[in-house]
């Protein structure tokens, strides 16, 4: 039998909404001086989660993979089994390979700034690109997640029972689930209002405009401040309490508390950074937030009750 214990209490899901709700209307009110209060692209700690921080919804994809590559090994059929095995490994694979790169650049980004003397957290048009130059950065990424994988496996993953396992592949399905829709309707939202960023405003003289002054499919990165992409990658930290054992209701708090914590910390550094408004934040926070729920109760995934 489970815990008692639910990470997304009704409680949680009734505070956690009426606190994001309390920030979109600050910040629907006074996002413009809480830019200009706040923003500081010299800070080198905004910059680093701005570059390497937006990491949870890859880990949350990655840990999908990885329960699911396990699953394949407990399989019967062998042509199912090699065709599932193949599949997860080769998709946490892909999955992360997209993050480090991106993240590579980002960094390049800041010490190419920070060698010019410019604020360590602006934009420009440096980029990692592989090429035959590049190569070993392939060879030891690939060695790197295959030890890594390996040792999820072996320390964890293996030692799962089947019918923890069988909660955690749907734990998993609908991690990976979450990631791309709630990915995709913050993307259509981007495009459609295409407000400024707060640097924009800031620093570039363009004029500030509210959340509700729908700018209309810009297509420029400057014009994508609402919602925040990074704040709903941050957001996906809460979801890593539901791959605990439900038994385990200790551990369930300290992954509850770590996520809440990453999440204020990151949206915070977005803000620092003067990529996003307080309004962005909280409504990424907010779809990532009520995405996660949605399926939490949905599928019932608080529950200790799959077998197949």
């Amino acid at each position: 039998m489970g815990s008692d214990y639910k990470v997304f209490s009704q409680k949680t899901i009734i505070v956690t909404l009426i606190v994001i709700l309390i920030l979109f209307v600050i910040g629907t009110v006074w996002d413009q001086p809480l830019s200009q209060l706040l923003g500081n692209q010299n800070e080198w700690w905004a910059a680093i989660i701005q570059d390497m921080g937006a990491f949870p919804n890859v880990v949350l994809c990655f840990l999908g993979a990885e329960v699911i590559f396990q699953k394949g090994t407990r399989l019967q059929n062998r042509l199912l089994k090699y065709m599932t095995l193949l599949f997860s490994f080769m998709f946490g694979l892909t999955k992360t390979w997209d993050f480090f790169i991106e993240a590579r650049s980002q960094m390049g980004q800041a010490f190419a700034n920070a060698a010019k003397n410019l604020p360590v957290g602006a934009g420009n048009d440096y980029s990692f690109i592989v090429t035959n130059k590049e190569l070993y950065f392939v060879v030891l990424y690939i060695i790197a997640f295959y030890l890594i994988h390996k040792a999820v496996q072996l320390a964890w993953l293996q030692k799962v029972s089947d019918r923890d396992l069988a909660r955690l592949v749907i734990v998993g399905l609908a991690g990976i689930v979450i990631d791309t829709a709630t990915g995709e309707i913050l993307n259509q939202i981007k495009n459609i209002v295409s407000r400024p960023r707060p640097f924009m405003n800031l620093t570039k003289n363009e004029p500030f405009k509210s959340w509700f002054m729908v700018n209309g499919m810009l297509g420029s990165d400057d014009f994508a401040s609402f919602p925040s992409g990074h704040t709903r990658c941050f957001s996906m930290a809460l979801y890593f309490s539901l791959f605990v054992n439900t038994n385990n209701a200790k551990w369930e708090k300290i992954w509850k508390y770590i996520g809440f914590t990453y999440l204020i910390i990151g949206g915070f550094s977005r803000m620092v950074m003067e990529k996003h408004y307080l309004s962005d934040v909280a409504m990424a926070a907010f779809i990532g937030f009520l995405g996660i729920t949605v399926l939490v109760k949905l599928l019932h995934l608080e529950e200790n009750k799959f077998d197949f």
